[in-house]
């Protein structure tokens, strides 16, 4: 009975201690799951995204982009700056893409994860992923995520 009582004590110390390093590195998986569910509730089928990555990339990836989503598709996809089609080797984000970089940063217990949502959409307005706390070069960001409706 003794060792039963102890073994509870230490799984809930241990629960207590993750659910705090939880709150301390910005992850909160009901919170993103909660702002997703908020977001796929919209059912925005067409509306344009506009983003800005930022890496230890080369310069093209780190220029805004602007995209046309329609029936849910990447219609088309455009540098900011220069209006002009964006290259062919540059990964375009989208919203789910943006809540799958999340959940798989949470579920990799990524040092830092830091989400700024959207209040009526629900969608990340910024996005700050720091991977490992002593290793340089693993940290990815977006900025200025903006869902406009068409």
């Amino acid at each position: 009975m003794r060792v039963r009582i102890v073994s509870f004590v230490i799984s809930l110390l241990l629960l207590s201690a993750c659910s705090s390093f939880a709150q301390q590195n910005g992850v909160d998986e009901t919170d993103m799951h909660r702002h997703l569910k908020q977001w796929q509730s919209m059912g925005l089928q067409g509306y344009d995204l506009l983003y800005q990555k930022h890496c230890y990339c080369l310069s093209d990836h780190l220029r805004s982009i602007r995209m046309e989503i329609r029936k849910g598709e990447v219609a088309q996809a455009l540098f900011v700056d220069t209006n002009s089609p964006v290259v062919k080797d540059i990964q375009l984000e989208t919203i789910s893409t943006f809540f799958e970089l999340i959940d798989q940063a949470q579920k990799k217990s990524a040092h830092k994860i830091e989400v700024d949502y959207d209040s009526v959409y629900g969608y990340p307005k910024s996005i700050n992923i720091d991977y490992h706390q002593r290793m340089v070069d693993d940290e990815i960001a977006f900025s200025n995520i903006k869902v406009v409706k068409k």
